[in-house]
């Protein structure tokens, strides 16, 4: 279903996908692009949980709606013809009046130990392109996680506005 809900809709989706390693930790750096309606995230935190906990909680694709109220379902679906894992979630939510539901299906390769790369199915996503890649990485007795992402929403966003405010909620 490809959906108009304009610029709340994006914006916590952005934020909801980069949310998604959000045990306890701390934000070291973020970054937000957008190329004429192809937004790039890049995040860098330390999770305080050992790198095998992390990736995990990453992996429990039946559970994934455990990290985020907003996410209301996660499935497991059937395995891609390629053998990859395919996931989908359902966001549900509302900033102030406007109120959301997306779906998002994703292809996810564990690419090596601690490396997990996604890639979003238009044809069953809110999305017309998507990408993720997730590493994590030994620090101590923690992790250092860097997210970063490409996607380009089925719908278009102020191209100003648009990185502004998905770098203050990602913040927040």
């Amino acid at each position: 279903m490809k959906t108009n809900r304009g610029l709340f809709a994006v914006l916590l989706t952005l934020w909801l996908v980069a949310g998604q390693a959000a045990v306890a930790g701390k934000l070291i750096d973020l970054k937000v692009t957008d190329d004429d309606g192809v937004y790039t995230i890049r995040v860098n935190m330390v999770v305080y949980a050992a790198p095998e906990h992390v990736y995990d909680v990453l992996t429990d694709y039946r559970h994934i709606h455990r990290l985020n109220p907003s996410i209301t379902e996660s499935e497991l679906l059937p395995v891609a013809a390629d053998g990859l894992a395919r996931v989908r979630t359902r966001i549900e939510d509302c900033v102030f009046i406007f109120c959301v539901d997306l779906v998002r299906v994703e292809n996810v390769r564990a690419v090596q130990a601690g490396h997990l790369s996604a890639e979003m199915d238009p044809k069953a996503s809110d999305f017309d392109y998507g990408r993720t890649e997730w590493w994590i990485l030994q620090l101590g007795d923690y992790s250092r996680v860097v997210f970063e992402a490409r996607l380009q929403p089925g719908f278009t966003l102020p191209p100003v506005i648009g990185p502004y405010i998905i770098k203050r909620n990602m913040r927040a």
